[in-house]
């Protein structure tokens, strides 16, 4: 089977996962299994399916609170119909970057496992990150760890190659076009928390569109997760509410029928 083959059936596959904009749990599942697969050495799928469960309920808690301010926000003449027409738009942007983020390491991830630095994913990465995906891979095929300071290197450089070609690009241009202003600087705004910040931690964005503040805020979550052991981290993930425990999507069979099962848990 040619490579492009390969590549073509990992994209429908990451497709299929990626599932709806509103799929965020079977999204977070689809993260832990990169983790596992990788043996504990790519941290971004982990740190990103807290993430992704923390948008789940931050959007709902958002949703009310932009019914309320369509009521009482005066201070924007449009309807509050079209209020929230415009503030559904952004959110809509949020999610669907949400599922193209987890495609796109999906297919990075599987693709490099098994044709190496091949240019239909890896074209426009560093070189210092190409390395770390072929590293990973072939730590994890023995089961073995990278050291923190080569783990943070490569959660930083996919972080910023994601943001760089994802991220960035789709929030400048939704909150470019976000037409309530009120409600545009709440957005810009979030305040975000992970399981495993505890109490007394969270992160709060003065511009969420600003993609270098964004990368700083991720490394800062890498941060506080290595303080407390990467199984810790994990263990909050799996007993966190909204992380999926019965759905339709089965991972472990799916992943097994694959052949991309992971042989150990790290």
């Amino acid at each position: 089977m040619s490579p492009e083959s390969v590549y073509e059936i990992i994209s429908n596959d990451a497709v299929r996962l990626g599932g709806r904009f509103s799929d965020m749990s079977q999204r977070a599942a689809v993260y832990h299994h990169l983790y596992l697969m990788s043996g504990g050495n790519f941290i971004f799928p982990l740190s990103t399916a807290h993430e992704t469960l923390w948008a789940r309920w931050y959007l709902f808690l958002a949703k009310i609170g932009a019914h309320f301010l369509a009521v009482f926000d005066f201070s924007c003449k449009t309807s509050r119909r079209n209020k929230i027409k415009a503030y559904q738009k952004y959110v809509n942007t949020f999610k669907k970057n949400n599922r193209d983020i987890m495609m796109l390491s999906y297919r990075v991830f599987h693709f490099t496992r098994l044709y190496g630095d091949h240019e239909f994913v890896c074209a426009t990465m560093p070189t210092r990150l190409k390395k770390s995906f072929l590293y990973c891979h072939q730590l994890s095929q023995n089961n073995q760890k990278m050291s923190h300071t080569e783990q943070r290197h490569f959660f930083a450089d996919f972080v910023r190659w994601q943001q760089v070609n994802i991220n960035g690009p789709a929030f400048t241009d939704a909150l470019a076009e976000f037409d309530w202003p009120l409600a545009k600087w709440f957005c810009a705004r979030p305040w975000v928390w992970f399981s495993y910040f505890g109490l007394r931690r969270c992160i709060a964005y003065k511009n969420y569109c600003d993609t270098e503040e964004r990368i700083q805020k991720n490394l800062k979550a890498f941060d506080w997760a290595a303080e407390k052991s990467w199984a810790s981290v994990e263990m909050d993930l799996k007993s966190n509410t909204l992380f999926p425990r019965k759905s339709t999507f089965d991972a472990d069979t799916y992943f097994s029928d694959l052949g991309m099962a992971p042989t150990s848990t790290p």
